[in-house]
């Protein structure tokens, strides 16, 4: 293994980064150019008013309407709802002129996303870029000092049920659906009572559009034999006592810690207790750090590593001794939603934009536009993604879904908590 190939591997992304994008609406000055053409003329002429008095501004506000008319039937055709609906919600949208999104620190994620709202409708994006707990502190903060500055939440299951939603900061948003056509079980995957909504018993508020397959662990393909580690009771061989690292479960977050939970539940705490303090398991703090470790031969078998924080794909791209354990043969695969939990802030500062940009989230070209940079499978039926073969969750297969709303809302999550705390101390 060489250590040049770790050092090609992309800058780190996790941390709070701002980024506002705003561009000219291109194509609606354009249009309003073209209109004002003469026909058939010299595209270098000037153009004569007409002896009804029109001009330039006049031509350019209606190529601007017909463009807001045109994106407003294709979303009535792709989406549902009335094409008139679409178009006041638009021009509304417009007045306003941003909408502001928190969501996850994916390069790929804080470009793509904002690029292609601002594309379809001429309105640009403030994306706050972070993970959701720190982000959800801000929010916090805001909040006590009086100041409501955000329009849409993307989060974790654990951080939207606890905090943001437990607070009631968020908005009806199924009151606020264009379409009704998108509250329809049999065009999301599982067709679950609700969907796209999860927040029983009023399924309203926070609305569930990806699903990404957790990886539960990590090995060094160097020092773990083809075949050798099938499963989790494999890590009880003595051989690895020592050489296992894993994120630490005791945050209360994050993969490692939804992984804790579904061991003691299909496993047992007395194996929670084997595989971590018996195992002499190494805490660490970075999926990155955590990762490369693993890729160097320093630990053989790190646990609980996010393959967006530890770019898991890329150590694999780059040839590195890496393979993910995503359906161990002792315990079920485990998929989440990544950041796809989403809901609209209350207030907020952009009601307009904001209703928008929600909608937009739950019919196709907007769910696209969020679950591809972010490599997630989109839950709409008719959104087909290219995700690599690691990552792809069987969905027709039975799961352990670490975002089950009942499973976030009971208290399985902090009696697990507390037997991790007194494990690990």
């Amino acid at each position: 293994m060489s250590e040049n190939q770790l050092h090609r591997r992309n800058t780190p992304s996790w941390m709070l980064r701002h980024r506002s994008i705003v561009a000219g609406a291109a194509i609606l000055a354009l249009a309003g150019l073209t209109a004002c053409s003469s026909s058939g003329g010299d595209s270098g002429a000037a153009t004569t008013p007409s002896a009804g008095g029109s001009n330039t501004g006049s031509s350019s506000a209606q190529a601007t309407g017909d463009a807001e008319q045109s994106v407003a039937a294709a979303l009535a055709a792709s989406c549902g709802g009335s094409e008139s609906d679409w178009a006041t919600l638009i021009a509304a949208a417009q007045k306003e002129g941003k909408v502001v999104v928190a969501g996850p620190p994916n390069p790929k994620v804080n470009k793509d996303l904002p690029e292609a709202f601002k594309k379809q409708f001429g309105i640009s994006v403030d994306y706050l870029a972070g993970s959701s707990g720190a982000t959800a502190q801000k929010i916090k903060s805001e909040r006590q000092a009086g100041i409501n500055s955000l329009d849409i939440f993307f989060s974790g299951g654990n951080t939207m049920s606890t905090l943001i939603y437990k607070s009631g900061w968020l908005d009806d948003l199924k009151s606020q659906l264009i379409s009704p056509k998108v509250t329809d079980p049999s065009i999301w995957e599982g067709g679950a009572q609700g969907a796209p909504f999860v927040d029983e018993p009023t399924f309203n508020s926070v609305a569930k559009i990806s699903a990404d397959m957790q990886l539960q662990f990590i090995y060094n393909t160097d020092l773990v034999k083809d075949g050798e580690i099938k499963g989790w009771h494999d890590l009880l061989d003595p051989k690895w006592t020592g050489k296992i690292a894993a994120m630490d479960p005791s945050k209360g977050a994050g993969l490692s810690f939804n992984v804790a939970i579904m061991l003691d539940s299909k496993l047992g705490a007395d194996f929670l207790s084997q595989l971590y303090k018996g195992q002499k398991v190494v805490l660490q703090t970075s999926d990155r750090q955590a990762a490369d470790a693993v890729a160097k031969g320093q630990y053989a078998v790190a646990i609980g590593i996010s393959e967006a924080n530890g770019q898991i794909d890329q150590l694999i791209a780059d040839g590195l001794p890496i393979k993910a354990m995503t359906h161990p043969d002792d315990a079920p695969q485990m998929v989440s939603a990544g950041y796809g939990m989403f809901g609209v802030m209350k207030p907020a500062p952009h009601p307009a934009a904001a209703k928008l940009f929600a909608n937009w989230l739950l019919c196709p070209d907007g769910n696209k536009a969020w679950n591809e940079p972010n490599r997630y499978v989109s839950l709409r039926k008719d959104v087909h993604l290219d995700v690599p073969d690691f990552l792809q969750p069987d969905l027709s297969a039975s799961y352990w879904d670490t975002y089950d709303w009942k499973l976030l809302t009971s208290d399985t999550a902090e009696q697990v908590l507390q037997k991790l705390n007194q494990l690990l101390k």
